[in-house]
């Protein structure tokens, strides 16, 4: 393996095996680092390497211990959320000599690298790239359209949000090892104590760094139409032909913007105005752009 493409694809492959959450490359020393859920085989994953490719030298299980088990001893801290709070948390922790652990059930990252602002801007970028083509401002120079691969730009994003978690996290979870990983899904019990996925995490002190993800409103009918939310919309194979965008805040706009320069017939629905958070001034001349 010799280059961050052949990561890529070892990724693509064995993300493909049913029960794995997560699998991080490094083309540098050729070692995949994978999370899966209980019971899935890693034959299955040795397996779709080789369909891919690639030579399986060696699999190996983590050590009991190993980035499931906080050990008996109580924690210092136990961080719910994997994202850059928790990381940050995580790591001033342990300048101040404090034993530390993080729990995450999803991927590693949060929100900015993995579903906000990395691949929103990316396409963002994307989007502005086809719109200038054919609105430079310049009367004596014609372009002909743009022609769009939609796919392909979804797959860029993935290409570039993949590498961002990796150095930004991966790699930076690497350089702590003092630092332990649990996966799985924390749940406050009501004596104070923590489980994660129904173990108990013995922990003096517990931060919770979860986040948040988008609400779908409770709006008659929308159960039966094709919804979904920002997150799902930035990882879509196909471009919609149509998008109907709830809400005028900045990310509806910015992604709406986005899809309708894509070529997407996109409508925006404002409860009031847009952007209602901010000064009305605001609203009402990105209106008038619109």
């Amino acid at each position: 393996m010799t280059c961050d493409r052949c990561a890529r694809a070892v990724d693509t492959a064995v993300g493909n095996v049913a029960g794995v959450v997560a699998s991080h490359t490094r083309a540098a020393d050729g070692v995949a680092r994978v999370v899966a859920a209980p019971g899935v085989s890693p034959d299955a994953i040795a397996a779709a390497v080789r369909a891919a490719g690639y030579t399986v030298v060696s699999v190996s299980r983590a050590a009991d211990g190993d980035d499931d088990d906080a050990g008996d001893a109580p924690l210092d801290l136990l961080i719910v959320g994997a994202g850059s709070a928790g990381f940050a948390a995580a790591i001033r922790a342990r300048e101040l000599g404090a034993r530390v652990a993080l729990v995450e059930r999803g991927a590693l990252g949060g929100t900015c690298v993995n579903v906000g602002c990395v691949p929103s801007k990316t396409l963002i970028r994307a989007a502005e790239v086809v719109h200038r083509a054919l609105h430079h401002g310049f009367a004596g120079i014609r372009f002909a359209p743009p022609a769009l691969d939609f796919r392909a730009v979804i797959e860029d994003k993935r290409h570039l949000v993949a590498e961002l978690q990796q150095a930004k996290y991966w790699d930076v979870l690497a350089a702590h090892p003092d630092i332990r990983l649990l996966r799985g899904t924390a749940r406050l019990r009501a004596d104070g104590g923590v489980d994660v996925d129904g173990r108990p995490v013995p922990a003096r002190n517990v931060l919770i760094a979860t986040g948040s993800h988008p609400h779908v409103p409770a709006i008659r009918g929308l159960a039966d139409a094709e919804t979904v939310t920002s997150t799902e919309l930035m990882d879509l194979d196909e471009r919609p032909d149509r998008l109907v965008v709830l809400g005028g805040g900045y990310v509806g706009l910015e992604l709406g913007q986005t899809f309708a320069r894509f070529g997407s017939r996109v409508t925006v629905l404002a409860r009031s105005r847009l952007l209602s958070r901010e000064e009305p001034a605001l609203g009402a001349a990105l209106a008038d752009y619109l």
